[in-house]
């Protein structure tokens, strides 16, 4: 299991009101984002966030990575009024726990976010429409894959769970994996995210809260507007458990 500190977000002000803005899911230009790392810095400070994470999407052979880790580490270390943390998103591949992720790039990461941006066998429209209602069961099992096999030495958030399910027009996590998923969260030390963009269904959020499972914040953003959306409404519904990484 891998090991790593973090804090639950704990920035109060005099009514105990969290007052730290975080958005810990933001793509740029060096994936699929219409805009640089430094005008996603720029923004965040123009609306008031304390902390971003930069998490490009990349494949085990994306030959670009070291440079945009070198290209994060420099503006990480100039950045005086925004924490920028040195981020990731994969997908996972196959229910034995295989992401797509080279892990030499691990000891320049501050957090990786798996998610399941593919089902395995669906390489089409006709696919997809073949065995729709297997779907959101075969979604729930990559997810408790990621959770129970993905073993990494840095934060692991488990990103926008069901997303993809939306997107497709498909059923949601059945609620039969909901308690599985949680429990397995807790016992793996997993951070489960609460995407802005897609956010997770109340009772779903309600049985993670009550359950203690750490709870992260993204916009999943690719244009530079939609940095931050969404982030100051969802951290009062999470509260204190929200993590600060």
């Amino acid at each position: 299991m891998g090991h790593y500190n973090h804090k639950i977000l704990g920035s109060r002000n005099h009514k105990g009101v969290i007052t730290m803005l975080i958005d810990y899911h933001i793509h740029t230009s060096w994936s699929d984002g219409n805009y640089t790392i430094e005008e996603a810095v720029e923004r965040a400070k123009e609306i008031g966030l304390s902390a971003i994470a930069i998490t490009d999407h990349a494949r085990k052979d994306s030959q670009w990575v070291p440079n945009y880790l070198k290209h994060l580490s420099n503006i990480k270390n100039k950045e005086r009024e925004l924490k920028i943390i040195k981020g990731i998103e994969v997908k996972i591949i196959d229910t034995s726990g295989e992401i797509d992720l080279n892990r030499n790039w691990l000891q320049n990461l501050d957090v990786v976010l798996v998610g399941v941006h593919k089902i395995p066998g669906v390489n089409d429209k006709n696919d997809l429409v073949r065995i729709k209602e297997r779907i959101p069961h075969i979604y729930a099992e990559l997810i408790l894959a990621a959770i129970k096999k993905v073993q990494l030495p840095k934060p692991t958030i488990i990103a926008h769970p069901g997303k993809y399910l939306r997107e497709n027009h498909l059923n949601y996590i059945p609620r039969e994996y909901w308690e599985e998923i949680a429990d397995e969260a807790k016992k793996n030390n997993k951070i489960i995210e609460y995407n802005t963009s897609s956010p997770l269904p109340k009772d779903f959020l309600q049985l993670l809260i009550s359950k203690n499972i750490k709870i992260s914040i993204g916009s999943d953003a690719h244009k530079l507007e939609e940095i931050g959306k969404g982030v100051k409404e969802a951290i009062k519904i999470i509260g204190n458990k929200l993590i600060h990484l």
